[in-house]
């Protein structure tokens, strides 16, 4: 029996039923159909392993107008209207690391109130019941707390100065306390004052790159004005599997420059996902590692890199307008030609990136791929403010022969702890037997490297 059944039941009370309306309600005993749709939650996160933010959205097998309700562990978290594409979004790290259940509530446009199954889920984060203050304001204190396991950096960063103006250690538990007066109004534009501040809360570099590592890339997670400003990417899995050493390296320079890194391994490492974080507003330095190549059997002189999708070429005749195709160009294969180039990432003649390193064969062998990047490598202006980074020639995997892994290694270190370009390639290479990696190492667009650092919004 269902609401319908009670309902004519209560309508007629205290009517005399006929044995046809009760042999009518016996037919249909103990069935559990309803009329209303059935609503499912879904997560963009494993279920089982749930942290930061994690967005849930509402499936239903068929269409429904109205508002749905999402509880958890009984408590309303958050609501919107159906049908929408916007997700609801749960902050995990503001409640328990542990088991919680999910269910939805959802009211349709007629009033009717329909109930989804509930859905255990496990928060897995390294901070806990993690409480914030929502902005700075010059007048008020900010307070920060958290518990976790280990120990904690809390620093906020002064964009403007670009200086550290408070940090402080924490173990186990975050109890932090920032007095108003750190605070320093700055007026836009308009008049409208604002404190330009970035507060990061970390453990170990190793444990923030580590999460890094491992978090599946998802577009809704960096919206074009994201704090993220570099790219690290690899294009094959047995390159990521013999260069981690490079790509962790990478990362925790980023981390520790306070450049905030984008992670795509060789699964996430498709054409659209890095043409989406490299036009992200905020990101001016790329670190791309794979296979590369020059001169593929019976095809011209052609640079390329390998995405998870396939080769990518410096530049290729659909890059050119039909009628003014230029003379030196020498095309290639149609199965060539179809693929995708450097220049459909839309940033060639758009001076937006200053630091790109292609750990790649033959990246370096022309100039071919800073152009097409948009990076102005001839143009006075821009010399000494942007560079690019390769190998003149084939570049091996395995450090086997050479120690091309254990000098890229080096060289991030040193650039993370703040030596120049120079010295860093320096220390690199010292001792014997690294003539190969001095001779095949090339850079374009600065003058010396004594005058190029890794760290962010300028180079020199």
């Amino acid at each position: 029996m269902d609401f319908f059944d009670f309902a004519l039941f209560a309508d007629s009370w205290p009517t005399t039923y006929d044995i046809w309306d009760l042999s009518g309600f016996a037919f249909d005993w103990l069935k559990t159909e309803s009329v209303y749709p059935e609503l499912t939650l879904v997560f963009d996160q494993d279920p089982n392993n749930i942290h930061g933010y994690v967005n849930v959205t509402v499936d239903s097998n068929e269409e429904i107008m109205g508002k749905v309700f999402l509880f958890m562990d009984g408590q309303l978290r958050a609501t919107t209207d159906v049908p929408t594409e916007w997700p609801m979004v749960v902050n995990s790290m503001c409640d328990s690391n542990g088991l919680h259940s999910f269910n939805i509530v959802g009211v349709d446009e007629d009033g009717n109130i329909i109930c989804s199954q509930p859905i255990d889920v496990s928060f897995n984060n390294h901070l806990s019941y993690f409480i914030a203050e929502n902005g700075f304001r010059p007048s008020l204190d900010y307070t920060l707390y958290g518990i976790g396991s280990g120990n904690y950096t809390v620093e906020l960063y002064d964009n403007y100065t670009e200086s550290v103006v408070y940090s402080d250690t924490f173990e186990d538990s975050i109890n932090a306390h920032i007095s108003s007066y750190t605070f320093v109004p700055i007026s836009d534009s308009n008049g409208f004052a604002y404190a330009p501040y970035t507060l990061t809360v970390s453990d170990a570099y190793d444990e923030i790159v580590k999460i890094i590592l491992h978090r599946k890339f998802n577009k809704a997670d960096y919206p074009p004005d994201s704090p993220a400003r570099m790219l690290v990417s690899c294009g094959n899995e047995d390159v990521e599997q013999a260069k981690m050493r490079c790509i962790v390296a990478v990362l925790t320079a980023a981390v520790k420059k306070k450049i905030w890194p984008i992670y795509l391994n060789n699964e996430d490492c498709s054409f659209e996902n890095v043409q989406y974080c490299l036009n992200l507003n905020n990101v001016k330095k790329w670190y791309h590692v794979s296979h590369g190549a020059y001169d593929l059997i019976g095809q011209p002189p052609r640079q390329c890199v390998d995405f998870k999708d396939g080769l990518v070429f410096s530049r290729l005749r659909k890059d050119y307008d039909p009628n003014n195709i230029p003379p030196d160009y020498e095309p290639l294969s149609w199965y060539y030609e179809n693929n995708h180039s450097i220049r459909e990432l839309g940033l060639y003649g758009n001076p937006k990136l200053n630091w790109v390193q292609f750990n790649c064969c033959y990246s370096g062998h022309t100039d071919e791929f800073p152009i097409s990047l948009g990076m102005p490598i001839e143009d006075p202006t821009y010399i000494g403010k942007v560079i690019f980074i390769g190998w003149r020639e084939p570049a091996l995997v395995y450090d086997i022969i050479g120690k091309y892994n254990q000098f890229e290694e080096k060289l991030w270190e040193h650039l993370a702890m703040g030596f120049n370009l120079q010295d860093a390639f320096d220390f690199a290479t010292s001792g014997p037997g690294w003539n190969q990696i001095e001779n095949n190492f090339i850079t374009y667009g600065v003058i010396s490297w004594q005058l190029v650092w890794f760290r962010d919004l300028y180079i020199n």
